[in-house]
């Protein structure tokens, strides 16, 4: 049961973090021209230019600093996150709707297992769909370190400050 829920979401998971890891890259590889100062005394000349009422709506009373690459990090992450968020929701609801909709949830249900092991099956391979889409994420994010990182960072402190990010994925997924 569970080899047969992977092999019909495999295209989608594998599409799912693939789109996450050209994200992820795409972003990242913003990072070497955001972090020089010329960008960051252009952001700030035209952020002071405008009114702070103007500022407040739109949730910029303090501009980050995207000079550091954990603050630059985090910023695209939020975004990475409603998309994972989006495929583990996407993935959960479509376990039975699925079955529901093709006609096939009466032969599961006819099968000599209960409906626990039923159950428990598909969330067995939801979870592993679901650790190799954050695998993924994690590995390019990692990737993405090593080749955006500023000379003057640490890879070890870069993962260790961006450890509790990495743990989020799993914890917002399931």
């Amino acid at each position: 049961m569970i080899r047969l829920h992977i092999k019909l979401n495999l295209k989608a998971t594998i599409l799912w973090a693939l789109i996450l890891l050209l994200i992820v890259f795409g972003f990242m590889a913003f990072f070497p021209s955001m972090a020089n100062d010329s960008m960051k005394e252009l952001v700030d000349g035209k952020l002071n230019g405008l009114p702070d009422s103007i500022l407040s709506i739109v949730g910029f009373e303090t501009f980050p600093d995207f000079t550091d690459i954990n603050v630059f990090y985090g910023y695209i992450m939020q975004y990475v996150m409603m998309a994972l968020a989006v495929f583990s929701m996407s993935l959960g609801l479509n376990t039975y709707i699925k079955e529901e909709k093709e006609g096939t949830i009466e032969f599961l249900f006819a099968q000599p297992q209960s409906r626990q092991s039923l159950i428990l099956n598909k969330l067995a391979a939801n979870i592993l769909l679901l650790t190799v889409v954050i695998t993924t994420l994690v590995a390019s994010s990692v990737l993405s370190f090593i080749l955006f990182k500023p000379e003057s960072i640490n890879l070890g402190t870069l993962l260790s400050d961006n450890l509790i990010v990495f743990l989020s994925y799993y914890l917002l997924s399931f």
